[in-house]
């Protein structure tokens, strides 16, 4: 009786682990296959800082970061700005990471858990992206189609390919290319 016990323990150990390394192995694949290949860019704090005394956002915007990862970006914004903040991301680390690092430090920023070139920002006064140039390219054609006249956008480091920027402001790591449409 006791050993069919054991068995029996380590056969719910054994598909217990199994289970759970599938679900590790799904989510990665999910990660590296079907969704957009974007690896984490972090924008310097001290160039955003020095970007935002600038004046391109302001308590009143509504602001979007397109591949918003950890939230770091919005956070700053929230805070020096006083701006509502959504942050869109498809990586399944940092949306969580993100909505962790919301609860401890109270921000008011709200992350969707979604593709940025499908999610609706139809509402946004302010897009901030730091996306690599396979990604800039087609999200050129996002933003024409379904942001309304008079959005800003701010793309760090990586220009659009046919929009012309309104203004290249240049910091010390970064260069962040605004646009107005």
């Amino acid at each position: 009786m006791a050993v069919l016990f054991l068995y029996f323990l380590l056969f719910l150990i054994t598909t217990s682990l199994l289970i759970i390394g599938g679900i590790f192995v799904v989510t990665y694949i999910l990660q590296q296959e079907l969704f957009l290949h974007v690896p984490t860019l972090r924008t310097k704090h001290d160039d955003l800082s020095s970007l935002l005394s600038e004046g391109y956002i302001s308590a009143k915007d509504i602001v979007y970061d397109l591949g918003s990862g950890n939230g770091q970006t919005l956070f700053l914004i929230e805070k020096q700005k006083g701006a509502e903040t959504h942050g869109i991301e498809l990586g399944i680390t940092p949306s969580v990471f993100s909505r962790i690092l919301k609860k401890i430090n109270s921000h008011r920023t709200t992350f969707y858990f979604k593709n940025l070139l499908t999610a609706d920002i139809s509402n946004a006064t302010v897009i901030y992206a730091y996306l690599l140039p396979a990604v800039v390219v087609p999200l050129e054609k996002t933003i024409k189609e379904r942001v309304k006249n008079g959005t800003t956008i701010i793309l760090c480091d990586y220009p659009f390919t046919t929009l012309s920027p309104t203004t290249i402001s240049q910091h010390k790591r970064h260069t962040f290319y605004i646009y107005n449409i």
